[in-house]
C-alpha cells in the first residue's frame, strides 16, 4: 500500500518537508517529482502515464490544498478519480483557500505554520506503514471531540465537516411525509430569548486542554438523533454512524472509518402537552377504564421539561425512549460554549450556540445490524459492531432512505458536551476505561456500548472514542453560523 500525494508544483517546498517526515514515519508514499524518472517526466505523454499507474497501484491520498492546488485540473482529476473509486482522500491545508465541496465533505488536517506537528500526528494514525519486525505500535491520543467535524463529525454524532466524523453514528431521522422533512432546528451564536421573555443562562466558559486527547483519531461512523416536538405534530430527528477510512495497525491493514449524522426538527407554536410521533406509534392510552385525572404521558412530560432548557448538564436526568426498536436519548433546549480555548486555533474563538427546541439522538452508533450490511468487514464483521468503511454521501443516502437528515456540528457536539461544555462527555479528566481508543480493543471498533462509564450527559454512548461520526456541516472556521453556507445540504460552493 502506497500513499498518493497530489499537490501542485508550486507548493514543492512544503511537500518536501511533508514528504520527509511521512517517509521517517514510515509511510510508503509516491510523489510525482521524485518516483518518476528525469528522462520519464521530461516527455508529457511519459509523465501522464507514470501518474495513471500510480493513482491505480495507489490505495491513499493526501492532497495538499492551496490556492495554486484547488486551481489546478489536474489535482483535481486525481483526487476526483480517488473519490469515485471509493478510496480514502485526506485534504491536508497547507495554505487559506476556497475548498472544493467535494473535499470539504471529508476530514480536514490543518499543517498551515505552527498547527503542522499536531495536524500530522492526526494524519499519520490514519496511515499505511511500512511493517519491520521491532515496528510497535505507539499509544494514540483519543480523537478530537468535533469530528472533520468529522468535524465536529467523525463524528453521525461526530466532528466531521460536511460531511460529523462527528463517523457516521448519529443522524437525526423524520417521517418521509412530515411535512417539516429536512427543516433545520432553531439555533443561534447569541443567547436566544424564550417564549416568556427569558433568556437561557450561559453557562461558564473554561478553558479547554487540547481537543486531541478527547477522541479515537481513526474511526469515523454514523449516529442516529430524534427530534420529537410537543404540540400538534411530532418530528423524529434519527442519527447513526457510519465509517469511512481509519489507521492501521501493526498486525492488520488501514481502517476506514467514516461517520455521519441525520437532524430534522418540527417546531410548533400550540401549546397543547401532548406528542403524536412519526416513527413508532406511542402505546395508545388505556380505555379500559374512566378516571376522572388523565394518564400523563411520559414521552409529553420529558418533552415539556425538554423544551423549557437547561443551563447545566446536572440540570437534566438522562430519558430514553425507543422508535422503531432503536432507544433514544432526548437533548434538551440550552446553550453551551461551541469550541476549544487551548491550541486548537481552528476551534476558536470560543462562541456560545444556543438550541431552543429538543432534539432526540441514538444511545448507540448505528450498527451493521441497523445498516444492513457489514463495511470493512477485516475490522467490523458482527452484527453488533458499528457499521464503518462509508463516505459522507453514502451516510447521507442512508439518512435519507430512513426519512432522516445529518445533524449539524454544533448539534453533535452539544450531545457530547452538554451547558457545561466538559472536555469528555462524562468529565473533564480523562479516563482509559470510559472509551476505545487506540489499540485497547486490538485495533477495531469495539461493540456499541461496551464502555459504559462513557456515557455523555444526556445517555449517548460512545460519543469519544471507538468510531468518528459526521455530521452535515461543511468544514469552516469559527464562530459556527448555520447561516453562512456551512449547512447548505450540498449546494455549498465552499
Amino acid at each position: 500500500m502506497r500513499v498518493f500525494l497530489s499537490y501542485s508544483h508550486r507548493d514543492s517546498e512544503f511537500v518536501d518537508r511533508l514528504a520527509a517526515d511521512l517517509k521517517a514515519a514510515g509511510v510508503p508514499i509516491w510523489r510525482d517529482q521524485t518516483d518518476i524518472p528525469h528522462d520519464i517526466a521530461a516527455n508529457t505523454v511519459g509523465w501522464r502515464r507514470a501518474v495513471n499507474r500510480a493513482l491505480g497501484e495507489c490505495t491513499h491520498m493526501i492532497v495538499v490544498l492551496s490556492p495554486d492546488s484547488v486551481k489546478s485540473a489536474e489535482v483535481e482529476a486525481e483526487w476526483s478519480y480517488f473519490i469515485r473509486q471509493g478510496r480514502p482522500v485526506y485534504p491536508v491545508l497547507y495554505r487559506d483557500c476556497k475548498v472544493p465541496y467535494r473535499l470539504a465533505v471529508l476530514e480536514m488536517y490543518d499543517l498551515r505554520g505552527d498547527r503542522y506537528e499536531a495536524g500530522l500526528k492526526r494524519l499519520l494514525v490514519l496511515l499505511p506503514r511500512e511493517q519491520t519486525p521491532e515496528q510497535s505500535p505507539e499509544p494514540r491520543p483519543a480523537a478530537p471531540l468535533h469530528l472533520p467535524e468529522a468535524a465536529q463529525g467523525e463524528e453521525a454524532r461526530v466532528y466531521s465537516p460536511h460531511g460529523t466524523e462527528s463517523e457516521a453514528e448519529a443522524g437525526a431521522v423524520t417521517a418521509p411525509h412530515s411535512p417539516l422533512y429536512g427543516v433545520k432546528p432553531e439555533m443561534t451564536s447569541t443567547p436566544p430569548a424564550r417564549p416568556g421573555g427569558e433568556t437561557l443562562r450561559r453557562p461558564p466558559l473554561r478553558p479547554e486542554p487540547s481537543p486531541q486527547h478527547r477522541w479515537l483519531e481513526r474511526a469515523i461512523g454514523i449516529v442516529v438523533m430524534l427530534i420529537v416536538l410537543v404540540g400538534a405534530v411530532g418530528v423524529a430527528v434519527l442519527s447513526g454512524v457510519l465509517g469511512g477510512e481509519g489507521g492501521p495497525t501493526p498486525e492488520a491493514g488501514p481502517v476506514e472509518v467514516t461517520s455521519v449524522e441525520v437532524v430534522s426538527v418540527e417546531a410548533t407554536d400550540s401549546p397543547t402537552p401532548t406528542v403524536t410521533p412519526t416513527l413508532t406509534p406511542l402505546p395508545p392510552s388505556p380505555t379500559a377504564a374512566v378516571t376522572s385525572e388523565p394518564t400523563a404521558d411520559p414521552v409529553a412530560l420529558a418533552y415539556t421539561l425538554a423544551r423549557a432548557g437547561v443551563s447545566s448538564n446536572d440540570g437534566w436526568t438522562p430519558f430514553i425512549q425507543e422508535f422503531e426498536g432503536v432507544p433514544m436519548a432526548l437533548v434538551p433546549a440550552g446553550c453551551f460554549q461551541m469550541g476549544s480555548a487551548n491550541e486548537e486555533s481552528n476551534e476558536q474563538p470560543v462562541h456560545e450556540v444556543c438550541f431552543e427546541e429538543p432534539f432526540w439522538i441514538d444511545v448507540y452508533e448505528v450498527t451493521n445490524a441497523r445498516y444492513g450490511s457489514a463495511g470493512c468487514e477485516e475490522y467490523s464483521s458482527e452484527d453488533d459492531q458499528p457499521r464503518n468503511c462509508v463516505n459522507w454521501f453514502e451516510a447521507v443516502a442512508h439518512c435519507e432512505s430512513r426519512g432522516a437528515r445529518l445533524p449539524t456540528e454544533a448539534e453533535w457536539e452539544y450531545a457530547a458536551r452538554g451547558p457545561d461544555g466538559l472536555l469528555y462527555p462524562w468529565g473533564d479528566e480523562f479516563v482509559a476505561l470510559n472509551a476505545v481508543y487506540g489499540d485497547d480493543s486490538g485495533g477495531r471498533p469495539a461493540v456499541v456500548g461496551s464502555r459504559p462509564g462513557g456515557v455523555s450527559w444526556v445517555g449517548a454512548l460512545d460519543m469519544s472514542g471507538n468510531l468518528w461520526e459526521w455530521v452535515s456541516s461543511i468544514y469552516a472556521f469559527y464562530p459556527y453560523d448555520p447561516d453562512d453556507g456551512r449547512e447548505a445540504d450540498g449546494e455549498s460552493d465552499s
